[in-house]
């Protein structure tokens, strides 16, 4: 079997695409709304672009059972991207019954072609034949027009949304790139919306076979969409106003539970071996996650997620109690509380002094004071 390069093109988009949807769904985490309206985006492309391609290469007529099948589809593509722009950018948007009306376009098409999916192969065989024969083209003029007023209707819902939500001048690099991708993703399916309605307008001449135009332009769409999430998976999170990305900064993490708790074990494994690391005052937060094996960030994560405090918090408990083991050892009682600060790893008399306060309830002074009195009684 002889593949032509536009096929062989098509048909790595939609491999490239399943696989892509497959892995959404099965393996990443993300906004649930937003990984299955974006899978169907994908899934239901792939799926008119994979049938189209057998049509008009002919191959069809080796799966007879699959004739016009593509025609029905190519009314879900719209409303799967409306879905996922509205997942994407209205959180609390909850899908209800009444949203099966966008299905009806895709249900009439089905129906219309109920009768001659229900034929003999024999029969869907000579209608392919007599068909392409009439036209040179597999084309359905009525249905080619009504797809394209549903991509424009579709295409400015999607954009009223964007439109709708209230960017803020000051955006984290996250939402930046998250707002550029859907410029890109709403510039790609105006472009492809233009050509379609040019093929209309100049009676589905300039481009050649209209058909095979259009499926040309759902292997373009394929390729933007899947090749934008293996570089930027976040966006299956969705969009995060800025009030709410501080609230949570890590949103898009993938962290488990269950590897926050390894990481603070190894954490903690680390800080209690026999060289008492923390007494270093210029330990920082990449020097120790280096050591673990693990990125900056997701220790940073850990230790703000399980032990509510920041890194220098958390590190400063243990300066914290190694000065309170220093102050009880006889020998350093002609140190000043300052010296001592500086041998458990403080950098400045004002961290010492901030951090000890804050774990213990008292001043150095006040602590002193109070292991006398306790000594005495």
């Amino acid at each position: 079997m002889t593949l032509t390069f536009l096929e062989l093109a098509n048909y790595l988009a939609v491999l490239l695409s399943v696989t892509v949807a497959v892995v959404i769904i099965s393996f990443t985490k993300g906004r649930s709304f937003v990984k299955h309206s974006l899978s169907l985006v994908l899934i239901t492309a792939s799926t008119t672009l994979f049938i189209g391609t057998l049509m008009y290469s002919g191959k069809i007529l080796e799966l007879p059972f699959l004739i016009r099948l593509d025609s029905p589809f190519d009314y879900l593509i719209g409303p799967a991207c409306y879905f996922y722009t509205l997942a994407t950018f209205k959180p609390v948007f909850k899908f209800k019954a009444v949203h099966f009306l966008h299905v009806l376009p895709f249900l009439i098409n089905l129906i219309e072609f109920f009768p001659f999916y229900l034929s003999s192969n024999s029969i869907k065989i000579d209608y392919y034949n007599n068909y392409y024969l009439q036209g040179n083209s597999l084309i359905m003029p009525f249905h080619y027009f009504t797809k394209g007023i549903s991509a424009v209707l579709y295409f400015s819902l999607q954009m009223a949304i964007f439109l709708s939500v209230n960017f803020r001048k000051k955006q984290s690099s996250t939402q930046k790139r998250f707002i550029n991708w859907f410029y890109f993703f709403f510039l790609g399916q105006g472009f492809l919306i233009s050509m379609l309605a040019l093929d209309n307008i100049t009676g589905q001449k300039i481009f050649g076979d209209s058909y095979i135009f259009s499926k040309s332009m759902v292997a373009v769409f394929l390729y933007l969409t899947a090749f934008s999430l293996l570089f930027y998976p976040a966006l299956l999170y969705g969009y995060t106003p800025v009030k709410e990305e501080k609230k949570n900064k890590y949103h898009y993490s993938s962290l488990t539970e269950q590897e926050k708790d390894s990481i603070l074990t190894s954490l903690k494994n680390f800080l209690n071996n026999g060289n008492k690391p923390y007494l270093s005052p210029d330990l920082t937060i990449k020097d120790i996650a280096e050591k673990i094996g693990v990125s900056h960030t997701q220790l940073s994560q850990a230790i703000n997620e399980k032990t509510s405090h920041t890194f220098n918090d958390y590190i400063n408990q243990f300066r914290v109690e190694e000065v309170k083991n220093l102050l009880n050892c006889p020998t350093n009682k002609n140190l000043t509380i300052e010296a001592i600060a500086q041998k458990a790893g403080f950098s400045s008399k004002s961290q010492f002094y901030s951090a000890f306060k804050h774990q213990t309830g008292l001043t150095p002074k006040e602590f002193l004071s109070e292991k006398t009195k306790t000594a005495v009684v």
